[in-house]
């Protein structure tokens, strides 16, 4: 009998070395390949629902979004009052051109970062972020990697990346702790 446990027990864990070592990467690792992925990427085209909420207000923008991570074109789908205005991000500053629409993008964090600039903050930290965390974890019903980002001293980004696309879902900045953008992908096309 206990060499029959003994037997069982050699089997059992030769069996799950096994699968560890083919299963699925592990998270790191996953993130990483999804990292590389992305750094080869020249141009993302891509639609984004942006949440900025600066406490007393929250705007809700719809987004077009065709560029690389530093340099890109935004245009406005929603609101309708001034969809079709475009916002162009060229080295880090942003420029607006609607027919004499105010737009409101104001700086949403004290380091400078609007709703406008959001995008191609986080595809920068999707593609060359130093990930603090990184775990898997489903976002609405999806099998997803879900990595943490430090943007600065006191803002981070959370990421959940569709694990079998290796693209963004879903992501969120806070400050000081409070949710203070969130952001929904659709579309995403990568060259």
């Amino acid at each position: 009998m206990r060499k029959a446990l003994l037997c069982a027990l050699t089997t059992a864990l030769a069996l799950s070395s096994l699968v560890s070592c083919s299963g699925a990467p592990a998270p790191k690792e996953r993130l990483q390949e999804i990292q590389d992925d992305l750094s080869s990427v020249q141009q993302f085209s891509l639609v984004a629902s942006v949440r900025s909420d600066y406490g007393e207000r929250v705007y809700d923008f719809r987004l077009n979004y065709q560029g690389d991570s530093e340099n890109g074109t935004i245009t406005i789908i929603e609101p309708e009052s001034v969809a079709g205005a475009q916002l162009d991000i060229e080295d880090g500053s942003t420029s607006i051109s609607y027919d004499g629409a105010r737009i409101y993008t104001g700086e949403i964090l004290p380091d400078g970062l609007s709703p406008a600039d959001c995008l191609p903050a986080m595809l920068s930290a999707f593609r060359e972020g130093m990930a603090f965390e990184v775990s898997s974890e489903d976002w609405e019903g999806t099998s997803c990697l879900r990595a943490a980002f430090t943007l600065s001293d006191d803002t981070e980004l959370v990421a959940w990346f569709d694990d079998e696309a290796g693209l963004p879902i879903h992501s969120e900045i806070s400050h000081q702790g409070y949710t203070v953008i969130y952001c929904d992908f659709f579309n995403i096309t990568a060259q």
